[in-house]
């Protein structure tokens, strides 16, 4: 069984790396330093992990948008098309994906954080997580 799962599963990996690495080069990633700095009265922290994930540690004042709910809870959280967004996920795959999608929908402030939250040093992580 446990064979036939990776069999499948990693075949889907390079398929979404793939789709990541399209979307990198629509979009504009800054590294966790420089996200960071931003205030946060200026942007939105949209973390894209799935509920499991965000509830194990994230970015404090982070909202939870899981990249495929994205696109349906987009609009009542976050009207303001022209706001600072940063998205973010593990490893900045599913921030890529994000990212790009919300540039395709009209968002005009739309940035990636480099490396995903497995990036943000353990001093930078508001959280502690």
């Amino acid at each position: 069984m446990e064979g036939r799962v990776l069999r499948w599963l990693r075949p889907m990996m390079m398929i979404c790396s793939r789709r990541a690495a399209e979307a990198r080069s629509r979009i504009s990633e800054a590294p966790a330093e420089r996200v960071l700095q931003f205030s946060r009265e200026k942007l939105t922290l949209i973390d894209v992990r799935g509920e499991d994930e965000y509830a194990q540690g994230h970015i404090a004042g982070a909202v939870n948008l899981p990249l495929d709910q994205l696109a349906e809870r987009i609009k009542g959280e976050l009207p303001d098309k022209g706001a600072l967004v940063v998205c973010y996920c593990n490893g900045g795959n599913r921030g890529a994906l994000a990212a790009d999608a919300l540039q395709q929908i009209g968002f005009s402030n739309v940035i990636n954080l480099a490396g995903g939250l497995r990036s943000v040093p353990e001093s930078l992580r508001p959280d502690g997580s």
